[in-house]
């Protein structure tokens, strides 16, 4: 059950971070049950940017994929990184001018594939999203750099209004290199599973840092979200 707010919040920030203009063509590919669907149809059409939509087929199909980018001069487009490794692949992938800004989500993005963006399309804006099911779109952003560090991209920082910490198995906070689980909290935070009262609980936890920004459910008691993912104490 994610919230309105939440959606709104996710789309506030990216505009701030990456604004969309009236001169913008953003490539849309994602199914509408997908959460980034959400951003891909409203944030444009919130700018007056253009939303261009694949024909049938197209949207699992790398070659197509980049014809679309080359031949609908799409400027912003948003992808999982195991289709993006094959788009750029594809000889239509490096002749796309007016492609400004890659957003990548939903999957680990390796430094392999960070690295082939540079070389297919240099200086261009790529950012990687980290985001689970029980977040509006996503809960973590990071700009990636020409050069990165050696081994996987990183998940990065929160958007606004959103609270991430790195925990141990007694809801501690972890030095930092020290591997934890992450929690999150904050204007993202879906409400819960809608009659699966089983399921809220197990992704669902009382808020085990006292941060004021975490949601405040219905009952009054703060919570945060446990995510399955595992990283240092310093991401």
């Amino acid at each position: 059950m994610v919230s309105h707010r939440a959606i709104a919040n996710r789309l506030a920030w990216a505009q701030d971070r990456y604004p969309l203009t009236d001169s913008d063509r953003v490539l849309a590919v994602a199914s509408f049950g997908f959460d980034i669907a959400a951003w891909e149809l409203f944030a444009p059409l919130a700018a007056g940017a253009a939303i261009v939509l694949p024909r049938e087929g197209e949207h699992k199909d790398p070659a197509a994929l980049a014809r679309l980018l080359r031949d609908e001069r799409i400027t912003v487009a948003h992808f999982v990184p195991s289709l993006l490794r094959p788009i750029l692949d594809e000889p239509a992938a490096a002749a796309c001018p007016d492609l400004r800004a890659v957003f990548c989500g939903g999957e680990g993005m390796g430094r392999d594939l960070h690295d082939r963006f540079v070389e297919v399309l240099p200086g261009r804006t790529l950012a990687h999203f980290y985001g689970p099911t029980e977040a509006a779109i996503s809960a973590l952003f990071h700009d990636c750099a020409r050069e990165e560090a050696p081994g996987p991209v990183p998940i990065g920082l929160p958007i606004a209004n959103v609270d991430v910490h790195v925990l141990d198995e007694t809801l501690h906070p972890v030095p930092a290199e020290v591997p934890g689980e992450i929690f999150i909290g904050g204007v993202a935070l879906a409400r819960g599973y809608l009659g699966r009262a089983d399921l809220t609980a197990d992704r669902f936890v009382p808020d085990p840092v006292g941060s004021a920004t975490m949601r405040v459910s219905p009952g009054g008691s703060k919570m945060a979200l446990r995510t399955a993912s595992r990283c240092p104490g310093d991401t």
